[in-house]
């Protein structure tokens, strides 16, 4: 009976004797139980020694490797220690984990050579809190090529700069995405976020500066549901564009501003394929770029209680089929007040003044209830 009571506890640690909590450190050693006293020396060979749902901890600054998320496992940096990725290839973290949920915590991501700092390849609930992700070749988070299920990826307190596509990319080839954004900086990316259909994200509190082509891309170009984003209490500054909605989607912006843009402020039309496209803006702020508010070809801008201001084209245009809803709005000192070739519908209370010409073109009062 004995016997027979040893083989079943050696059965049950061979299949259960993983750690629910494993760590990591310089002196670790990955032939290690990987637990706290007897720790691993990557985080890979750490995440295959823990149980789905545990986690794994950072023990000393160190670096620690590219790794692959395949379960629920939280990967997490005390913030006394910085613990680094520093890959030459590849991806520096892989998620690849479906209906899994996975907490990245307070991770260095440095590029000496790689192309993408988190790819999400799988339908699972991602958390990124405080990681800074520098000089990927690509982009630094991203969403694309998931197969089928709904993805959801939480993005807060973190820093991403200086890579070669996008800060955070949201596009997938199936299913849905649903994102939140809150307290990030994408900093000198080509593009600061990008989102594209199938996805649904929410930003909120966020700076993207100094982007080299659009510091917030929304871009709808792929065949699945139409874009929906909002976005409130962030800055689009010193890029090629600040805001950008193309091709059908529909944006929200409250409280936001887009300035110092060497083109567009705040821009949305259907120059691809003629779908309508809709962003409201309400309390935003426009000022220094080169056009500050701008419907094109099927683009429908709605903008209340805002400000164009010095911006050295137009403060608010309606072009081509644009459309421009207006109320309530100060248009100052740019170029040109408002310049309409498409349509353009005043609710009223909008102070046009000080331009180097106010109006240019038709604009039709709409009576107010």
């Amino acid at each position: 009976m004995r016997c027979i009571l040893a083989i079943l506890a050696l059965t049950v640690s061979a299949v259960f004797g993983q750690n629910n909590r494993s760590a990591v450190s310089l002196s670790g050693n990955d032939m290690a139980k990987c637990t706290v006293p007897d720790p691993c020396r990557t985080f890979d060979v750490a995440i295959s020694k823990t149980n789905s749902g545990g986690e794994v901890v950072v023990l000393s600054t160190a670096g620690y490797g590219a790794f692959t998320v395949t379960k629920s496992v939280s990967i997490i940096s005390p913030s006394a220690y910085h613990a680094a990725m520093a890959p030459t290839s590849g991806t520096a973290i892989t998620v690849n984990a479906p209906g899994a949920t996975i907490v990245l915590r307070n991770l260095y991501l440095n590029s000496l050579g790689a192309d993408t700092g988190v790819s999400i390849q799988s339908a699972s609930i991602v958390h990124i809190e405080g990681l800074v992700v520098n000089h990927f070749g690509l982009n630094a988070v991203e969403i694309t090529g998931m197969i089928g299920g709904a993805a959801e990826l939480f993005v807060k307190d973190t820093e991403i700069r200086d890579n070669g596509q996008s800060g955070i990319l949201l596009s997938p080839s199936s299913g849905s995405v649903v994102a939140s954004i809150d307290h990030t900086r994408l900093e000198r990316n080509l593009n600061g976020l990008t989102a594209d259909t199938g996805v649904e994200v929410s930003v909120r509190n966020t700076v993207a500066a100094r982007n080299i082509s659009t510091n917030f891309y929304f871009q709808n170009f792929g065949s699945l549901s139409s874009l929906r984003a909002s976005v409130e209490h962030s800055i689009a500054a010193d890029g090629e564009n600040g805001f950008v909605l193309q091709d059908g989607g529909r944006v929200t912006i409250r409280d936001s501003a887009a300035v110092r843009n060497f083109q567009y402020g705040f821009w949305a039309g259907s120059p691809r394929n003629g779908l309508k496209t809709e962003m409201v803006l309400d309390r935003c702020l426009a000022a220094e770029n080169f056009d500050g508010i701008t419907a094109s070809a099927a683009g429908l801008v709605t903008v209340s209680n805002s400000t164009a201001n010095r911006n050295s084209s137009y403060g608010i245009v309606a072009e081509l089929t644009g459309t421009v809803r207006a109320f309530g709005n100060t248009v100052t000192e740019n170029g040109t007040g408002i310049f309409v070739t498409g349509i353009f519908r005043s609710g009223g209370h909008n102070f046009v003044d000080g331009n180097g010409l106010d109006t240019l073109g038709t604009i039709t009062s709409v009576p107010t209830m």
